[in-house]
């Protein structure tokens, strides 16, 4: 069974390139350390990037999200959110 962590981050847009690529390279090292990820479910900002990250790693996410913030995160919430 996968070890999973969960992480919750910021979800803005308006970050500093080097928070995004921080938490690429945390999410591709807690792939390579056999940790999977629980997080806030939505596309955009820090949570987005490791999310995008640990499943580009070939990890295993898992999105919770409220059904209301799935239209406030657009489509990519909705697609990220059902990740296994």
């Amino acid at each position: 069974m996968t070890k999973l962590l969960c992480v919750y981050c910021s979800s803005s847009r308006e970050l500093a390139p080097k928070y995004y690529e921080e938490a690429q390279a945390v999410g591709r090292s807690m792939v390579a350390h056999g940790w999977g990820l629980v997080y806030g479910g939505g596309g955009i900002g820090l949570m987005g990037s490791l999310a995008r990250s640990v499943k580009a790693a070939g990890g295993y996410v898992v999105g919770v999200i409220p059904e209301f913030m799935i239209e406030r995160n657009s489509n990519s919430a909705r697609r990220m959110s059902s990740w296994r």
